[in-house]
């Protein structure tokens, strides 16, 4: 059984073969391999965001000093409609995904 070869004998791998993508040099030597990384759009800013949220303080601070005074001085309410409309949106965020 005879094989056709379509555009000429290929070989592909280290060592002196022919490799897609690099060029041949004048001097004869082989050419140092490069390493690059090509990213998408998407990974860029998810990167970025990750950057900006090493930044943020890990505890907001304020915040908890805020709700400990009202928790101490018997202020801190909590109202139930609100839970109740946080749950109904996070429930409705579930379903639609």
């Amino acid at each position: 059984m005879a094989i056709d070869r379509i555009g000429g004998p290929r070989s592909f791998g280290p060592g002196g073969l022919d490799e897609p993508g690099r060029k041949a040099r004048s001097d004869g030597a082989e050419p140092k391999p490069s390493d690059s990384l090509d990213l998408s759009s998407a990974a860029r800013r998810t990167a970025a965001l990750a950057d900006r949220a090493r930044e943020l303080p890990e505890v907001r601070q304020e915040r908890v000093d805020t709700v400990r005074r009202s928790f101490d001085d018997g202020t801190y309410g909590v109202d139930p409609r609100r839970v109740a409309r946080a749950i109904l949106e996070i429930e409705d965020a579930v379903r639609s995904r």
